[in-house]
């Protein structure tokens, strides 16, 4: 039983018609400026910053076509689900959030680490 909740919640928040979340692809995030979406890419950058860490999608910054965000308080659980995040280059992930604008750059910040999925 303890091994279906983490499968159905993963099964829920991935279940994106339901929820009105769009499936996209990292390098289009910029045209979805204000809506939540699952967006996913191939992790090319992980930089530590003063209050979190960024994951840059696609290209390392500042080319970089997306950035996941993940604030320091968030890290633990971060790291007990995924693992240490400097083990994400090169890897392909999916981020669910409402994505903004920084710096003129898209960027969805990960509250929880059940936003963030593994390919």
């Amino acid at each position: 039983m303890k091994k279906i909740i983490p499968f159905i919640s993963l099964l829920i928040l991935f279940s994106v018609p339901v929820l009105g979340f769009d499936n996209i692809e990292s390098k289009d995030a910029a045209f979805y400026e204000g809506k939540d979406v699952v967006a996913c890419g191939i992790v090319k950058q992980v930089s530590k910053f003063k209050s979190g860490y960024y994951l840059n999608l696609d290209n390392k910054y500042p080319q970089q076509s997306l950035t996941f965000v993940i604030w320091d308080n968030d890290l633990f659980d971060f790291n007990q689900r995924h693992g240490d995040l400097s083990e994400l280059n090169n890897k392909k992930v999916c981020g669910k959030g409402l994505v903004k604008s920084y710096k003129g750059r898209p960027q969805i910040v990960l509250y929880n680490s059940y936003s963030l999925k593994l390919d």
